[in-house]
């Protein structure tokens, strides 16, 4: 029932009050008449309509100005930054993955990788509640992104490598002749139980079971191609020819380590023409000194300043040797040497010390192209690339352990991880540009990441816009919309440019990370001057100062050695100089470090002057003669009586003499160690 004064309330005419019973303030619901219906006698009555409105604290409320629940709400801004940059920059891996994937599946995979790469470290809890506070969840909409279901995906894409091959070759497609395929591997933890994670020799010295993933990268393109996952326990050598099989390595000039044996891959060399090889060999090769490949007849002088020697040699079968002799190099190597024998203190022998310094310092390749031997080690020199692949995939990912258990969650995780890797490695190509063209301060990879993830944007307004249209946040930081307006990602006014611009020029130039600063092999012709490196900040390291230059010109005699820092040992300050300047008598000899020996605190000498009668003389160290711990105490007088210990029992001496003083009747044997003769056992009983 409606009460009276509910339905005394002002409403629109031809309208009807109805308690729909809720708890909360829409309980009393207003219904416009909606026209008549036939009751059961057949007879015309009125029939109610939609709800108007609503009768809440003594008043009629129209249904339109009722608010939504603020549950209901979704989120106005969404971060904007880093999801616009992936969008911007990976297009290209978004519509290979169309092409080997259903539209759901690739954008699961998408934003999954990219979620990977703009939140490092993110739990696979947190995919969903990440993906609704990002655009990502409006450019690629998708759904199962929970943990179960992210769980099922890494199990299916493992279950189909076939799928994941496809992607690869895609990827492969872009490679050219020319190209220089850099081919390494990097382990990484694993914590499932599969075939992959097999115990290595290193494995209890490093505590875990580990995976080998093997990655291709491509120079020209700076990007990986490939990846596959292996045994921990595999060999480099027995993985490179499955590598370069299973991926489809047609084409290229592959760049590898020591550890990849060329000579695995003869026959697929011969069957692709045009897939080549530089690959350095070991110094204790057999053909080095068959060919006498350590006299080396050309000089030149690198860009670090190295001076080399190397030599050419074209061989019966038409491949190339080249030796390069870094002389710089060979000769940290002979201290290294020399330093490592004065730290074992073992003995040096003379003659095979001799024999190996003309080895040291040199690297010789083996390759089928016909090239200059310092374009060679520039080749070679540039694997440092993916060096930095792998510490992004460690470090800026944070990708170093695999969190997933079987065999084929490994594999579909690592698919994955490529392609973060990839999206890394694409992202990394503008930003490194720009810092290069000094357009932008050097920081690390994961602070620009989260300067991008700062920026949000409106839902409702444009994707792309003006800095000054009103639709973002201010960030905490002003370098995050100076780089969302050097990356593209946003116009901005020529007055915003030049204020951005000043604020450059006044900042410090920041140090170079040392993981970003590859060795410089790049190489001068002979002959060809240098031109001198820029000084760092500062006075060079040895430099004098005008004063200096003067003092040294008017000293008299052999110059004194620079005092070392602080005061000299000995010397005396101003205010000890004074006291002894105005004491009398001879000066006391300086004591020693503590409290001296008889001395008394003041908490003593307080307790004496309170003291009542003679002080008692000083305990000695230890306890009393006699005296009982808290142990004895309570097990042996207070638990049992004298009469019923057993005579063997450990006590002192004082207890031992009362204890025989109280006994009555001859004192009882000692027994000896173990159970007495004749005794029984708890089982016997049992």
């Amino acid at each position: 029932m409606v009460p009276d004064d509910i339905k005394s309330v002002d409403r629109p005419k031809n309208t009807v009050v109805v308690d729909t019973g809720s708890s909360g303030g829409r309980r009393y619901a207003v219904r416009e008449r909606a026209g008549y219906k036939m009751t059961a006698g057949n007879n015309p009555g009125p029939r109610n309509g939609k709800i108007i409105g609503y009768i809440c604290s003594g008043r009629f409320i129209p249904k339109s100005e009722f608010i939504n629940d603020v549950s209901k709400n979704t989120s106005e801004r969404l971060q904007y930054g880093a999801a616009a940059f992936v969008h911007a920059t990976c297009a290209d891996i978004y519509s290979d993955l169309l092409e080997c994937f259903t539209v759901e599946d690739a954008n699961r995979i998408f934003t999954i990788a990219s979620l990977r790469v703009t939140n490092p470290g993110i739990a696979c809890n947190r995919y969903a509640s990440k993906a609704r506070m990002s655009f990502i969840s409006k450019l690629y909409p998708c759904i199962g992104l929970s943990k179960n279901s992210i769980t099922q995906l890494l199990e299916n894409l493992g279950k189909a490598p076939t799928r994941l091959k496809d992607f690869y070759a895609l990827r492969l497609n872009n490679v050219a002749e020319s190209s220089n395929l850099m081919i390494d591997g990097v382990l990484k933890q694993d914590t499932g139980d599969n075939t992959l994670s097999m115990p290595s020799a290193k494995t209890h010295l490093k505590g875990h079971k580990e995976i080998s993933v093997i990655y291709a990268y491509d120079h020209d393109m700076a990007e990986v191609i490939c990846a596959k996952a292996y045994q921990g326990n595999m060999l480099d050598a027995k993985a490179f020819r499955d590598f370069i099989l299973d991926n489809k390595i047609e084409r290229g000039t592959i760049v590898c380590d020591k550890g990849f044996n060329v000579s695995k891959i003869s026959d697929l060399l011969e069957q692709y023409p045009d897939l080549h090889y530089i690959a350095p060999i070991k110094r204790n090769d057999k053909r080095i000194f068959e060919h006498n490949m350590l006299a080396c007849d050309s000089t030149a002088i690198l860009n670090n300043g190295h001076m080399v020697m190397y030599k050419k040699l074209k061989l019966a079968d038409g491949t190339f040797m080249y030796t390069v002799r870094d002389v710089t190099r060979g000769e940290a190597e002979k201290h290294a040497i020399l330093h490592r024998i004065n730290d074992d203190t073992a003995s040096l022998d003379g003659d095979k010390f001799l024999e190996s310094m003309w080895i040291h310092g040199t690297i010789t390749f083996l390759s089928d192209r016909d090239l200059d031997p310092l374009d060679v080690l520039e080749y070679y020199s540039n694997r440092w690339l993916l060096e930095i692949v792998f510490d992004h995939y460690k470090n800026t990912l944070d990708l170093d352990i695999t969190r997933v258990q079987s065999k084929q969650a490994v594999i579909g995780n690592e698919f994955i991880n490529f392609i973060a890797t990839l999206m890394l490695c694409k992202i990394i190509t503008p930003i490194k540009k720009l810092e290069k063209d000094g357009e932008l301060t050097r920081l690390s990879i994961r602070t620009r990441l989260e300067d991008l993830r700062d920026i949000d944007r409106n839902v409702d307004a444009p994707f792309r816009g003006h800095i000054d249209d009103g639709c973002w946040n201010v960030p905490a930081r002003d370098s995050a919309f100076e780089l969302l307006v050097k990356l593209g990602l946003a116009d901005a006014s020529q007055s915003y440019l030049e204020s951005i611009s000043s604020k450059r020029r006044r900042s410090p130039k920041s140090k170079t990370r040392a993981a970003d600063k590859p060795d410089d092999y790049g190489c001068n012709e002979t002959g060809t001057e240098l031109k001198p490196l820029k000084r760092g900040p500062g006075r060079p390291k040895g430099s004098k100062n005008k004063k200096t230059l003067l003092q040294e010109a008017s000293f008299v005699g052999p110059m004194p050695k620079k005092r070392g820092r602080g005061r000299p040992a000995g010397s005396r300050n101003r205010k000890l100089v004074e006291f002894e300047a105005a004491f009398v008598g001879p000066m006391p000899k300086k004591r020693g470090r503590g409290r001296p020996a008889g001395s008394r605190n003041r908490k003593l000498v307080e307790f004496e002057a309170s003291f009542v009668g003679p002080m008692p003389a000083k305990r000695k160290p230890g306890r009393p003669a006699g005296s009982k711990n808290k142990k004895t105490t309570t097990s042996l007088e207070s638990s049992l009586p004298v009469s019923k210990i057993w005579p063997w029992a450990k006590y002192s001496r004082k207890h031992t003499r009362e204890f025989h003083a109280a006994f009555v009747g001859p004192m009882p044997a000692k027994r000896r160690p173990g159970r007495p003769p004749g005794s029984k056992t708890t089982r016997v009983y049992v």
